[in-house]
């Protein structure tokens, strides 16, 4: 989706922000009710930072590490040893400037510099099988829900005709979905560290073709796209709150 608006992409990122906001509170209002009325119930939420690397054509397109912050809140499901809930996760803007191909009409191809800036959100519903309690407690959680890319690409060159430049706006959003497995170590009775690791496999998003620009015969420049899948690992580190029987 290519939108001459970057204010739509931002508004569209604040209101995943906000959703987030809403529904932590209200998860732990709804905790805290079930509590009173059966104690044994818990409830978690944390904040961490996250590295991760693109995996396959993904790393061609983002050619970075992917550094970022993970918000989730959950709470448990009965009396099961499963949790259920929301998780917000950001990929921190970046930027990288690299040499494209520019094909021209009626020229030989020649080179063009460009500055990409990449972001993404996601809202990541969750379930977490958590059998043990204790100290330690160690969990293999299935997530899904949608990811929203946001990508300015400016393709600049010197040309005999002149100085062109072109900034494009890409926005897309796609299904994301994945394994994550981890631990929770408990510092005392309501709080704990999270080391976890996640496979996070994505649908296809838009991204800048590194290979292609053109330039057509009026002198307007132009920067090609590209869908590429969106897989990516991620490893976090997390502090949290525990609630309830821990």
């Amino acid at each position: 989706m290519d939108l001459s608006y970057r204010k739509t992409g931002l508004q569209h990122a604040l209101v995943l922000i906000l959703l987030v906001l809403a529904y932590i509170p209200k998860a732990q209002a709804q905790t805290d009710t079930a509590r009173a009325t059966t104690p044994n119930k818990r409830s978690l939420l944390s904040i961490g930072w996250h590295y991760g690397k693109p995996l396959g054509s993904f790393a061609s397109t983002r050619n970075k590490p992917l550094w970022g912050m993970n918000v989730q809140g959950s709470f448990q499901l009965g009396h099961l040893p499963i949790d259920a809930g929301l998780a917000f996760n950001l990929d921190w803007l970046q930027r990288s400037t690299f040499d494209v191909r520019l094909a021209r009409a009626n020229a030989p191809d020649t080179t063009a510099r460009a500055e990409v800036k990449h972001q993404s959100y996601a809202l990541l519903p969750m379930v977490r099988l958590s059998p043990l309690r204790g100290a330690f407690q160690c969990y293999a959680e299935l997530f899904g829900g949608t990811r929203m890319f946001l990508n300015t690409t400016k393709v600049s060159a010197e040309l005999p005709i002149g100085p062109r430049e072109r900034t494009r706006y890409l926005m897309d959003f796609t299904a994301e979905w994945g394994l994550a497995a981890g631990v929770l170590v408990r510092v005392n009775p309501g709080a704990f560290l999270e080391f976890r690791f996640a496979y996070n496999r994505g649908g296809k998003a838009l991204f800048l073709d590194r290979e292609s620009s053109t330039l057509d015969a009026q002198g307007r420049l132009d920067c090609n796209t590209i869908a590429s899948a969106t897989q990516a690992w991620r490893a976090t580190i997390a502090v949290g709150r525990l609630g309830g029987h821990n």
